[in-house]
């Protein structure tokens, strides 16, 4: 990630300064700051993110077809932790609405929540029960939805909603999750045999074309959106060198 490969190399200058090799020290010290500037530049962020929305573009509900199942993947509400009291929205909280809405709108009998929690949280109420509980709230019949609550990455929401799926007779499907998640997720749930319409949410690509001088302002936020769409082409290739998608 940005962060990280510029203070490896800040600490390589001060080393080789140490060292006594200023010239080596100041070429590391620029690549540093080359980095970080490059990856706090909107104008980088949101290529990386188009990169990524482009492949599945969101269509109006009544161009979706209807389907069996919804699939709709975690990594959308916060952990319930001290000292919150409510179920907490994130960004990608746009996952459950589209889910909900699809479900209203007639697009699939069925919900399947694929949501577990990361090792280092088992304690914590799995993500996949805190969606069904907002999805009722949002106006899902409870006996609609079916819940995945082990699921901890990608290939797993692929294989345990491939079970639940074949479970629920599922025969055509709809995958919900954020566009930029999209492509790698797809191609997982192909891989392990299941064909999906993909429906994205939490689209964050907005084409504007007046934003002029600004996207090439370095910004804390552009920063954050580098290195989460790198993780994401990390992800990517990684899962084809493994075979998973």
């Amino acid at each position: 990630m940005p962060v990280f490969i510029a203070l490896c190399a800040s600490l390589l200058a001060l080393f080789l300064l140490v060292r006594r090799k200023r010239k080596s020290a100041i070429i590391c010290l620029l690549i540093s700051i080359l980095v970080l500037w490059l990856a706090s530049l909107p104008i980088v962020a949101d290529q990386l993110l188009w990169s990524l929305e482009r492949q599945h573009l969101p269509r109006p509900i009544e161009e979706i077809p209807a389907g069996d199942c919804i699939v709709v993947l975690g990594g959308a509400l916060g952990a319930m932790g001290y000292p919150r009291v409510e179920i907490e929205l994130t960004d990608a909280a746009d996952r459950v609405y589209q889910a909900a809405k699809l479900f209203q709108s007639g697009k699939g009998r069925t919900i399947i929540v694929s949501a577990g929690n990361q090792p280092w949280a088992q304690d914590r109420v799995a993500e996949a029960i805190l969606i069904r509980a907002l999805l009722i709230e949002w106006g899902v019949t409870e006996a609609a939805i079916v819940l995945d609550t082990s699921a901890r990455n990608t290939r797993e929401n692929a294989i345990l909603g491939a079970a639940l799926i074949r479970k629920s007779d599922c025969q055509s499907n709809l995958l919900v999750t954020s566009a930029w998640h999209m492509p790698r997720a797809l191609a997982s749930f192909k891989k392990v045999g299941v064909t999906m319409f993909p429906v994205p949410a939490d689209v964050r690509s907005v084409r504007v074309s007046d934003a002029g001088m600004f996207r090439f302002l370095p910004r804390a936020n552009a920063l954050a959106t580098t290195s989460h769409m790198l993780h994401e082409w990390l992800g990517v290739w990684v899962y084809r060198w493994k075979g998973w998608n």
